[in-house]
This record gives C-alpha cells, structure tokens and sequence, in this order.
C-alpha cells in the first residue's frame, strides 16, 4: 500500500470522525457495540495483535537475512541489501512503531472517554477515532502480510528458501 494513500485514508477517517462527532454526535455516540468495545476490550485486541505482528515483522527480518545470505556473489548481495533489504528493514519497523503508536493513542482515548463520559462529543469522537485506529491496524496488517507472501516468492526464486528450517519442514 502507497504511503500517499495510507495517510489519505488516515486523514479521511479522521475527518470523518471529527465531522460527525461535531455535527452529528449520536451516530457514533449512541452505538452499543462502540459503547462496549472502545475501551479496555479494545485495548486487549489491540495489544494481542500487536504482538503476533511483532513476531511477524522478525521473521521478515529473518527472511530478508536468509535471502541476503543465499547470494553468493557480493556485489549483488550489496546492491540487494541496498536496494531491497534495507528499506523493507525500515519500512517493517516504521510499522511495528506504528502499531504501538497506535496502540498507546487507543489507551489515551480509553482515558478521555473515561473522564469525560457525559460529553457527547468528546465520546463520539473517541468512538470514531477508535475506528480510525482499527483501520490504522487493518491497513499495517495488510502491509506486513502482502510483504511477507512477497518474501516467500522471492526467497524461493533465490532459493534462500532450502534447507531444513530448524528441523520442522522435510525437503521436497
């Protein structure tokens, strides 16, 4: 996914929450399933996806390692660090950090919604920036994958993918 349309989408969603939490506060307000979810429940979902995709994001590592060692020559396997290796290192970290951030802003909102739960606006607007968050996720989540089921074509085009993977996978 395109950084441009990832922070559009962010930028909208968040107009979109503001929009309605100022004009029209009792659609997200009112909504029992936000009432129940943004919060704590929120929360453990979030820290529990969290941490599986921080698993994910070092086997990416892992993965781009074992491509980088399978070339044998290393003025190639230079130029796929420098090309390839380095910015898809970068890139996967900017998302994990993005989760946590997104993480730790769905506890502040649980917080504000906390303090002010009588404030109308101030709880649609947490409700619709919870929203905004689950989509933050969706999207990292579609990011981290679609780079991992890429790594997997790649790292069998190089066949970086041979060898006994820690016992657990036989030789074909």
């Amino acid at each position: 996914m395109t950084r441009v349309i990832f922070i559009t989408s962010i930028l909208f969603a968040v107009s979109i929450s503001v929009t309605l939490s100022l004009f029209f506060p009792n659609i997200l307000a009112n909504n029992k399933f936000l009432l129940e979810f943004s919060g704590p429940n929120m929360i453990a979902v979030l820290v529990i996806i969290m941490t599986i995709t921080f698993a994910s994001v070092a086997n990416i590592g892992l993965t781009v390692s074992r491509i980088q060692g399978s070339i044998k020559d290393a003025t190639e396997r230079q130029r796929v660090r420098d090309e390839i290796a380095d910015p898809l290192r970068a890139e996967t970290r900017s998302s994990a950090w993005l989760l946590f951030a997104a993480t730790a802003a769905a506890f502040a909102i649980s917080l504000a919604k906390g303090w002010a739960a009588e404030n109308i606006h101030i709880l649609s607007l947490s409700h619709g920036l919870s929203l905004t968050i689950l989509m933050i996720f969706g999207m990292v989540l579609y990011d981290i994958y679609s780079t991992i089921f890429e790594l997997v074509g790649l790292a069998t085009e190089v066949g970086a993918d041979e060898g006994d993977h820690g016992g657990n996978v036989p030789k074909s």
